[in-house]
């Protein structure tokens, strides 16, 4: 389509709509501009998290290399669920559960005796 087959009525439709696209696209940068500015204050009024969380994130972070480690150390006897408890810091009831779900899937990690796990190559 060549512009010297657009008629004059035509040209000032074409002007017309594209004065009022460039319009409607300044109206959209307030917007947005407005918008920008409600969520830099939605986040300066964010409620903080509770602080434990944060420490539990940092106990529970590297629990598997803690754990193999005492259990390398430990040998071929193993080491009781209460002394790995102890050596963490953390309740017995925490390595239990960790042994039956994440330990379960390292075929390495063996029970020796009630209580007593082992890392067994």
């Amino acid at each position: 389509m060549n512009i010297s087959s657009f008629s004059t009525q035509q040209f000032k439709e074409v002007n017309a709509l594209l004065k009022q696209r460039v319009a409607l696209l300044t109206e959209i940068k307030a917007v947005d501009k407005k918008l920008k500015e409600f969520s830099k204050i939605s986040l300066k009024n964010k409620i903080k998290k509770n602080p434990l969380s944060g420490r539990r994130k940092k106990t529970f972070k590297n629990l598997r290399i803690q754990i193999t480690e005492i259990l390398t150390k430990s040998g071929k006897k193993g080491a009781k669920v209460s002394d790995i408890a102890k050596s963490l810091k953390l309740s017995t009831n925490n390595i239990y559960s960790w042994f039956y779900t994440t330990g379960a899937k390292n075929r390495k990690i063996k029970k020796v005796a009630p209580g007593t796990y082992a890392l067994l190559k």
